[in-house]
């Protein structure tokens, strides 16, 4: 399965109209952007919170980078997510 969402990523890559052009600093390490998006960083003190968007097709990414990141998140509200996964290690469900 795996193979196959490398090569879906790589195609998807290398179809981009404007080359990877801009860095975003984050806690963790650096998020690459095509020149024609812009990234702003907003929310909280505790995590790395923010968006990035794209403004001629009004795509908007959201994002959440930090220990309490996700926390809010709940099983019971699924249906109000776009995506939801759970995972399951030693017998803990997270």
């Amino acid at each position: 399965m795996r193979p196959i969402i490398i090569v879906v990523v790589c195609v998807a890559a290398m179809q981009l109209p404007v080359a990877l052009s801009k860095q975003v600093f984050v806690r963790v390490g650096t998020i690459d952007i095509p020149d024609d998006f812009s990234h702003l960083r907003n929310g909280t003190v505790d995590s790395q919170k923010g968006e990035i968007s794209r403004q001629s097709s009004g795509l908007v990414i959201h994002y959440d980078i930090g220990v309490g990141a996700g926390l809010h998140a709940s099983p019971s509200r699924k249906s109000t997510y776009e995506w939801f996964k759970e995972r399951s290690s030693q017998g803990q469900t997270y």
